[in-house]
Order: structure tokens, then C-alpha cells, then sequence
């Protein structure tokens, strides 16, 4: 344990009698990097929907005087993600204002990579002499299922750490009342009790804390809990339970309300394991589609949800109109024997581009997490399988993950209890190491693999193959996602703990790690930024040749092309249930294939829809789905016609109307060059810098260089605008 603390006296608080005052810390703590430096952004993406949830349960106990009409209650949230926990600091204040304030610090929402950097606050704190409470599905997991308390568990106790087990909704302002008296238990164990959520206070976003975010208009609710299905490696069941609970949808539409004129708050995360098994799926979802018709608020979300979920009858309709923008889906693998081997028997490999298809098509991002590691993994099936995601399921953004026993876990206990050889370091446990060995790997191959697999799907010929057939509504989505993933890359850690710009403290370190002197340490730290620095210039320019690769798509055509595949995907999911597996998998196959954006070209491709059908449908049973697609071929026939009407009208406008109306168009030219790649500048720029270095600078034109760098400057003002104006020109509510 640290020593750093010793210059401080222990608090001794006051007797119970003159305590007025309970000062609360809710720490989300973060996780060592490879070198035991803190991993802390200037700017985070992800914010804590834990400290949202104990922030409006605190906030409750302060307004209903839960400790006493006299008693004051103050809380500071910290996420050690973007916040430097200063402990000095905080001790130092609980010493000065000891004689009345009860100082409480609780490490909330503790995941099992954390654990390592949550034991050595707690013990920092409790060396210090405050009161330290710690929770979150590390110490629920491990607890629920270990036969024994483990031995670095029994030593924060002994230390006088109070360990919180399961959820505390329910109990919230009991753990507050015991630790203002100061009379908190070793151990609340409420695994058992699990919470009625329906009428317990939304979570509340911080405004403070938001301001720490890239996007500070982002609120997080976990509108239910539970999950109803039994994948081994999965931690939910064993923490939360199999059986779904849920928030009340009218207290659910008051915080959105409330957050959205006060706060500006219009994007909402539903951090729900499974939204789509929420049994108040739709009134929530109408509840966002009234708001948004009836009172003009500008709302979008985006939720997590299984791969059935699509085949809930108006499921993706409602989450469409309602403002959903991305959805993460659950797919895990797309090798069957490994989803039946870890108990995910709902996973149908077979149906998975339907699955992804019928997203698109109603102008929603796909967004799966993935698992490597399985036990029928292999280095040449993970490549044969991710590229099978990227060409033939046509996911947007993938998540991938190293399959890892989580305390909590099934996989976790069966690995203990068989005696297993696994990691011993929790710190690593963040499902992006390789933590049990795998017969069909090497040791470190999995790693690499890993490292590989990001690569392949986050280089650019991946990224521009999606956003090219991407709809209107999500092709600014799905780029602003590839800048946040390529970001992360080059610090090296996973996107969905990273944020931008790194920071470190030199003297905030894993303990047992040496505190670097101040010069090695700006030594590092000066090669950390140049290489990080190296990395964003590369992110820039490929991004932006991306952009200009893709940007040409007309919104509008295509925006009109997507709406009439959904409709004809709504078609094909209505005979599933007739006994036409092969004819819905090649009509899906079919409809999936089309990548134009002409209208017309789509009202040819509906032919072969037509011939296909009537290949296999001899009894005339899909009539009525054949004359549905004739409708629409003679919707986008009256369509041409009304636009070959406004064509001969828009000729006879005079030349003086049409030159006003150009106006515009000439000021964007100024501004966004008419080209589709940065190569031939970029050829230009690498034979420039070649020269320079040896020493022929007699070979460069001087005016090759001034037009190229003029050009360079107009095209990267040309990208930065439309990156900066995409929610406004995009993602408007009605599109």
C-alpha cells in the first residue's frame, strides 16, 4: 500500500450529534494501461450510466430529507475516464470540515478490468481514514457465485471497505443513512432483492459532467433489466437475473422532457442488455414518436437488442420512427458450433443477413459486438469469418472482443472449479486480452489476431465499401463511429473505453511500478504525443479521402430506394411463416444485392423479385406479395413522370431566376472541389518530401507546390465543414 498519505492525519469526525452535513463522492473508477499509467481522456465518448443512476437516487434522498430535515446532503460525481481523481484533495477537504461533514467516497459500478485500480483508491482512501463503500458487477459476479469470499476481497474488508453486493435502488437511502451515522456494515449483500425499477428515479444526467464529453447533448437509461437468455459467458444473468424488469414509461418521457429543455439532452443511449425484451418496448417507443410529432423535440437513440429482434412485428418500424439511429445487436459469432457451444442457441447464423438487411433498409446503423475465442476458433476461421461479415452480412461497425471468463460468469466458475490455468491480473480482464489459453492458438497468436481483425475492418477499403451503400440517414453516423474507432487504434485501446487526447499523471501509477522522474517521464510522454500526433495526421487525411470517395451518392435518390426496400423486406418477413425458407432467403439474398441509388434501376430489379417468386410459388400462394411490388414499380413510374413534368417546367424558367438560383451552388465549388481523391495530391506531397530529404529541392516547382497546397487546404476546409455540420445537414427528425 501506498505511503503517500502518511503526512495526513486520520479524519476524526465529529460525535453523530453535530454532524450536519453528508459530503458524497460517486467515483467511477478506470483501468491501468500497459505501462500502470491511469487511462484518462481530455474528452471521453461513453459517459457512466451507473453515476447517472446513484446520481438520481442521491439526488431523491436530498430533496425527501431521507437523513433528516437538518441533515445536508452534497454530491460530487467523478468518472476517473476523464477526471483525475485527486485524493489529497479530497481528504484534505474531508480534514477541514471534519467537525461537521460526514465524508463518504463510493466506488461505483465497478467492472472486473477496474477492480485492480478501485482497490488501491479504497485502500488510499481508507489509509486516509474515510468511509469507503464499493460496488458494481465485479464484487455482485464473483460474490454470487464463489463458495468463499476471495482472499483480496476478505483483505478490503479487513481494511474496514464496505462491500456493496447486487442493486440498490431499493436500499439506497438505508446505505446513506448508515454511512452518515457511521455505522455501515462489512458487507450488504442485496443480490437476492432484486429491485422493482417501475417507479424508481430515471437516471439524471449531470450537466457538470456532461461538459467532459465530446458530445454533451448524450443521456443514458437503462430502461430495464434482465435478460432471458443463459450465454455462458455472460455476467447479466447471474447479476440482474433472467427475468426482465422495467422503468415506468410516463417517468421515463418526464426525464426526457425535463433533461431536453434544461439541458439540451437529445440523444439518448437505452443501455439495456436487451431492449427489444422489454415488455414496455412500444410505449416507450410511442412515447418518443409523440414527442417528437406532437412537441417538435428533436430526439434520437440508439439501444441494444438480440438478433430476433427484428422479427417482433412492427418492432423496427416503431424504432424507426421513434428517432432510433443505431443499434448494437448481440451476434457474438457467425460459426454456429461456437454460439451452440457457449449456450447462445437463440443466434440463427442462417438468418443473419436478413437480420442486418432489414435494419438497412429502414435507415438504421448496425452495430455487433463479436467475440473471438470461441472453442471452434481458429486463426484461418476468424479470417474466413470476419471477412464473411464484412462482404456477405454487410454489418456497419463491429465491436470485436476476446472471449473472456468474467467473475460472475458461468465460464468463470466451471474454469475455477475444473482448476483451469487462467489470468491472474483482473486488470486485463477487459475482454480485449487474451486471458485462458486456446488449443488452436499459439501463445500471443490470439492477440495478434486480434489486432488484425480491427485492422481489416477499420481500413479503408472496408470503411468506403459501407458508407457507399449506406442511406442518408446513418452515413454521418457510421463516419463519425469509424473517426472514434480509428482514433482509439492509435493509442492502442479499445474504442469503447477511449476517448480523445490522452492524458497522464506522472506520479499516478499502478503500485509496484516505479514513479518516473519528471525528465524520463517528458522523454515519454514528449514520444507518446508525436507518435499520437503521427497517427491523427494519417486518421485525417484517410478519412477525408474517404469522404470524397463516398460523398457523391444523391441523398435524395437513394434516401427514396431504401424506403422502397423496406417496404419490400416488410413483405418477404410477412410469409415467414409459410413453409418458404429457401425463396425468403434468396428474395432477401436479392433485395440485399441492389446497390444503386436510380429508382428506376430498383423497378427493374423488382423483376427478378417477381420471377422468383413465381419459380417457386406454383400454387399463386405470394400473389398479393407480387402485386404489392407492382405497386410500388407503378409509384416509382408515376414518380418519373411528375419529375419529367417538373424538368419541362424548371426549363422555362427564365435565365435570370436560374442564375440567382445557382448562386449557391457556385459558392459551394469555392469551398469543395470537384474530385473524388486526395491520391494525386498526396503523390505529389510524398515526392516533394522525398527531394527534401535528399537534398534536390532544385526539383520542386515552386508553382506545382503553391497550387497542390492550395488544393490540400480547400479540400481538408471542404471536409472539416461537412464533419462539423453533419447532425444539422443529416440527421434531421423527419428524414
Amino acid at each position: 500500500m501506498r505511503s503517500d498519505l502518511a503526512g495526513h492525519s486520520r479524519i476524526v469526525e465529529g460525535n453523530n450529534s453535530a454532524l450536519r452535513r453528508l459530503h458524497i463522492y460517486l467515483i467511477k473508477p478506470s483501468k491501468y494501461d500497459h505501462d500502470g499509467y491511469v487511462i484518462r481522456y481530455l474528452r471521453g465518448v461513453l459517459p457512466s450510466n451507473t453515476l447517472a443512476c446513484l446520481y438520481s437516487l442521491t439526488e431523491q434522498a436530498r430533496q425527501s430529507k431521507g437523513l433528516g430535515d437538518d441533515v445536508h446532503i452534497r454530491t460530487t460525481l467523478i468518472d476517473e475516464s476523464v477526471q483525475k481523481v485527486k485524493i489529497k484533495k479530497i481528504v484534505r477537504i474531508a480534514r477541514r470540515h471534519a467537525a461537521g461533514t460526514r465524508t463518504v467516497i463510493a466506488l461505483a459500478g465497478v467492472q472486473t478490468n477496474q477492480y485492480p485500480r478501485a482497490r488501491d483508491l479504497a485502500l488510499r482512501f481508507r489509509e486516509a481514514g474515510l468511509t469507503v463503500m464499493i460496488g458494481g458487477f465485479h464484487m455482485s459476479g464473483i460474490l454470487a457465485l464463489a463458495d468463499n469470499i476471495p482472499a483480496d476481497i476478505q483483505d478490503l474488508l479487513d481494511h474496514g471497505v464496505t462491500i456493496v453486493k447486487g442493486e440498490v435502488e431499493e436500499t439506497w437511502a438505508q446505505l446513506l443513512r448508515d454511512a452518515f451515522h457511521g455505522r455501515l456494515q462489512p458487507l450488504y449483500d442485496f443480490l437476492d432483492q432484486k429491485p422493482d425499477l417501475f417507479s424508481k428515479p430515471i437516471p439524471r444526467v449531470h450537466r457538470k459532467y456532461m461538459k467532459r464529453f465530446v458530445f454533451t447533448g448524450f443521456g443514458t437509461i437503462d430502461a430495464g433489466r434482465g435478460c432471458p437468455f443463459d450465454c455462458s459467458f455472460c455476467t447479466i444473468i447471474n447479476v440482474q437475473g433472467k427475468k426482465m424488469r422495467n422503468r415506468s414509461a410516463t417517468l421515463i418521457e418526464e426525464r426526457i422532457r425535463e433533461d431536453y429543455r434544461k439541458m439540451g439532452v437529445n440523444f439518448y443511449f437505452f443501455t439495456d442488455d436487451n431492449f427489444a425484451r422489454n415488455k414496455d418496448w412500444e410505449t416507450i417507443m410511442n412515447t418518443l414518436i409523440r414527442l417528437r410529432r406532437d412537441e417538435g423535440m428533436k430526439l434520437e437513440f440508439m439501444m441494444q437488442v438480440d438478433v430476433q429482434s427484428y422479427k417482433i412485428p412492427g418492432f423496427i418500424s416503431k424504432a424507426k420512427e421513434a428517432g432510433c439511429s443505431n443499434v448494437f445487436i448481440g451476434m457474438e459469432s457467425i460459426n454456429p458450433k461456437n454460439l451452440a457451444a457457449v449456450g447462445k442457441t437463440q443466434n440463427d447464423v442462417e438468418d443473419f443477413k436478413n437480420l442486418i438487411a432489414s435494419w438497412h433498409n429502414a435507415g438504421i446503423m448496425t452495430h455487433v459486438g463479436y467475440i473471438l475465442g470461441f472453442p471452434h476458433d481458429t486463426p484461418e476461421s476468424i479470417r474466413e469469418d470476419i471477412r464473411r461479415l464484412r462482404e456477405e452480412v454487410k454489418v456497419d461497425i463491429a465491436s470485436f472482443f476476446v472471449l473472456t471468463p468474467l467473475p460472475g460468469s458461468m465460464d468463470h466458475l466451471q474454469m475455477v472449479r475444473q482448476g483451469t490455468e487462467i489470468e491472474q491480473d483482473y486488470n486485463k480482464y477487459d475482454s480485449f486480452h487474451q486471458t485462458i489459453p486456446h488449443p488452436n492458438f499459439l501463445p500471443g497468436e490470439l492477440d495478434r489476431i486480434f489486432l488484425e481483425v480491427w485492422r481489416e475492418f477499420y481500413g479503408t477499403e472496408n470503411m468506403k465499401a459501407v458508407l457507399s451503400r449506406s442511406h442518408a440517414r446513418t452515413y454521418w453516423n457510421i463516419f463519425k463511429n469509424y473517426v472514434w474507432y480509428r482514433n482509439a487504434m492509435i493509442d492502442g485501446q479499445h474504442p469503447m473505453i477511449s476517448g480523445f487526447v490522452r492524458i497522464k499523471d506522472r506520479i499516478d501509477r499502478r503500485p509496484g511500478l516505479p514513479i518516473e522522474g519528471r525528465v524520463s517521464f517528458a522523454r515519454r510522454r514528449l514520444r507518446d504525443v508525436i507518435q499520437y500526433l503521427q497517427g491523427l495526421w494519417r486518421l485525417v487525411f484517410d478519412m477525408e479521402e474517404v469522404w470524397l470517395q463516398t460523398r457523391g451518392v444523391s441523398w435524395k435518390k437513394i434516401g427514396l430506394v431504401n424506403e422502397l426496400q423496406y417496404r419490400v423486406a416488410n413483405m418477404i418477413i410477412q410469409i415467414r411463416g409459410l413453409d418458404y425458407r429457401d425463396i425468403r432467403q434468396r428474395l432477401i439474398d436479392s433485395l440485399h444485392q441492389f446497390r444503386g441509388e436510380d429508382p428506376s434501376e430498383f423497378r427493374q430489379h423488382l423483376d427478378l423479385l417477381v420471377r422468383r417468386i413465381r419459380e417457386f410459388d406454383a400454387k399463386q400462394t405470394l400473389q398479393n406479395v407480387v402485386d404489392q411490388i407492382g405497386s410500388i414499380q407503378q409509384q416509382i413510374d408515376m414518380q418519373d413522370r411528375l419529375r419529367g413534368y417538373a424538368a419541362s417546367a424548371a426549363a422555362m424558367r427564365g435565365r435570370a431566376t436560374r442564375w440567382f438560383k445557382s448562386l449557391p451552388a457556385r459558392a459551394g465549388r469555392i469551398v469543395l472541389p470537384r474530385t473524388t481523391s486526395r491520391e494525386p495530391i498526396a503523390r505529389f506531397w510524398d515526392n516533394t518530401i522525398a527531394n527534401i530529404r535528399k537534398g534536390r529541392l532544385l526539383h520542386i516547382n515552386p508553382f506545382l507546390f503553391a497550387i497542390n497546397l492550395m488544393r490540400d487546404v480547400r479540400l481538408f476546409l471542404a471536409f472539416a465543414f461537412n464533419l462539423a455540420i453533419a447532425r444539422i445537414k443529416y440527421h434531421r427528425p423527419d428524414s
